[in-house]
């Protein structure tokens, strides 16, 4: 992301604090580009299915940074469209970059890539995460 980045939606310096279960708390669908979420904090239940903290879903250009997320699902999950939807639509989700995120969710992945991928997903960089709780699949808790 250069300092010549012309930027299409800024979400900064936010708090959001969902209340039971909820669906993604950030989603930005199709069209997105030139994206930066920038210091916001999310509180979910942890005991809450499908309350993804921030999920680009055929996006572009995504810068995702400082942020705290606790959530029952995903922290952040990239996705590109579901089954012949995202086929249909051919929109990739593609330099997303995630850095200095931190969080805690109890049962699934910290930064997830392609749960819904029928578009393609390409050059995603994760660095400096620190998130708590999240379960490997295949493995085993105990």
């Amino acid at each position: 992301m250069g300092a010549d980045l012309k930027v299409g939606l800024i979400v900064s310096r936010i708090d959001l604090q969902a209340q039971g279960q909820g669906k993604y708390l950030i989603c930005f669908f199709t069209c997105f580009s030139n994206v930066v979420i920038k210091d916001v904090t999310i509180l979910a239940p942890l005991n809450a299915p499908n309350t993804d903290g921030i999920d680009p879903d055929s996006s572009t250009n995504v810068c995702i940074e400082d942020c705290y997320i606790e959530s029952g699902d995903d922290l952040v999950a990239v996705k590109s469209g579901w089954d012949q939807y995202g086929i249909a639509m051919a929109r990739p989700s593609s330099n997303i970059i995630v850095r200095r995120l931190s969080g805690t969710t109890p049962t699934c992945s910290g930064v997830g890539i392609g749960s819904e991928m029928s578009g393609g997903i390409s050059n995603v960089t994760m660095e400096d995460l620190h998130i708590l709780g999240f379960c490997s699949w295949g493995t085993n808790k105990d």
